[in-house]
């Protein structure tokens, strides 16, 4: 087997257990070490480098002493709010509702705004930019740690690859909205269906 192909799958795997780490903290709130290890069900060793990592890039904060249960106390963990940001849009046919939440998915800030009555892409596409940057502005959010914005609308989407094959609203046909509002930002781009994105959000944090 090539050295590059099992280079290639160790890093794979390793952020993987990132995210799952990382996951399992968002879900539980906080936690120390060794329930970390024992609710992941990786080594104690692999969790204890990854957390390394994690609190070294400024993704994790420890918070000070578990409950004391006999022998050593254990320091614990919870994410970094202020890690990153993500970008919440939803499109509709002449308006966009925008969220920003911190690291732990606590909304900072939310507010609707029109858009405009251009039905053309880059029309729209401007506009949703527009509305990121203020509200960024607002909530005080640098964009330089924003971690990605998601836009979710009504239609047929093909989420891969960031396209509107078909939207009711618009008449779009096969529109690359992803790489239209990336263009204005600069920033990591995504789309899906608003149904879908209504059915991650009730999985992530309730209904």
């Amino acid at each position: 087997m090539s050295k590059h192909i099992i280079r290639g799958n160790r890093e794979l795997i390793k952020a993987m257990n990132r995210n799952l780490l990382l996951n399992i903290i968002r879900r539980e709130g906080q936690l120390s070490r060794t329930h970390l290890t024992d609710v992941s069900g990786l080594s104690a060793g692999a969790v204890s480098q990854i957390v390394n990592e994690l609190l070294e890039d400024g993704w994790l904060l420890e918070i000070g002493e578990g409950e004391y249960t006999g022998g050593r106390r254990q320091m614990l963990l919870r994410l970094n709010p202020n890690a990153g940001y993500a970008v919440g849009l939803k499109l509709m046919e002449r308006r966009a509702v925008c969220a920003i939440t911190n690291f732990e998915g606590n909304i900072l800030y939310y507010r609707e705004s029109p858009i405009t009555a251009d039905d053309a892409p880059e029309a729209i596409a401007a506009d949703i930019a527009r509305v990121v940057k203020s509200t960024l502005a607002v909530a005080h959010a640098p964009s330089e740690r924003v971690l990605g914005v998601g836009i979710g609308l009504a239609g047929v989407i093909y989420p891969q690859q960031g396209i509107v094959h078909y939207s009711p609203f618009f008449g779009w046909r096969n529109v690359p909205l992803a790489a239209l509002v990336g263009q204005h930002l600069h920033l990591p781009v995504y789309v899906e269906n608003d149904v879908n994105t209504l059915t991650l959000s009730e999985q992530l944090f309730g209904a």
